[in-house]
């Protein structure tokens, strides 16, 4: 059983929570400074808190979908961590790993290697095509949305993590899991 080193997910909890709940902060200051107002100017107050509650609603559903997706990609990192468990003991997974300001989900570093793995928790396939590695994810709305991750991928993934290492043959890697059979 490999070596766990971090927490799987808690990069994508922390910023979708940031990136999807500031608005409504924003929201917070607002009424406060609207309840402000209606000591000064009543109706002025009311009418900018009524025009700031309405604000705060629509940013607080948009901001919990929002981050709804990213926790469910922290649940897609998660399970990675599980798979990535079962490997040998001489191997060790550093989850949520930060090299020179970039953040890579999974880094596996045992005998065969150093092993950067970037985790996609969609539904949809992943090819190999003409050395592409070309993902087709399925949207709710029906769309299908098509990625291709070139080989620039593992030589940035080469320079962030072997600053950090003696290896000089980093491999990138895309992991997709169907969440439906995951969740």
């Amino acid at each position: 059983m490999a070596k766990i080193h971090g927490v799987a997910g808690e990069w994508a909890r922390v910023k979708g929570t940031v990136a999807g709940l500031w608005p409504l902060f924003l929201g917070v200051f607002a009424a406060g400074v609207s309840l402000a107002v209606m000591f000064i100017h009543p109706r002025t107050g009311l009418f900018a808190m009524v025009i700031v509650l309405g604000y705060i609603g629509w940013s607080l559903s948009r901001g919990l979908k929002h981050v709804e997706r990213f926790f469910k990609g922290a649940r897609g990192e998660e399970q990675v961590s599980q798979i990535l468990k079962s490997l040998p003991e001489d191997y060790h997974v550093f989850n949520d790993f930060v090299a020179m300001r970039n953040h890579v989900d999974h880094v596996v570093v045992g005998p065969a290697g150093v092993f950067a793995v970037e985790t996609k928790f969609w539904r949809g396939s992943v090819t190999l095509e003409e050395g592409l590695a070309i993902m087709r994810a399925e949207k709710k709305s029906g769309k299908i949305l098509t990625i291709g991750f070139q080989p620039r991928f593992d030589r940035n993934m080469q320079k962030r993590l072997g600053y950090f290492s003696r290896y000089d043959n980093i491999k990138g890697g895309v992991l997709s899991l169907d969440p439906e059979r995951y969740e």
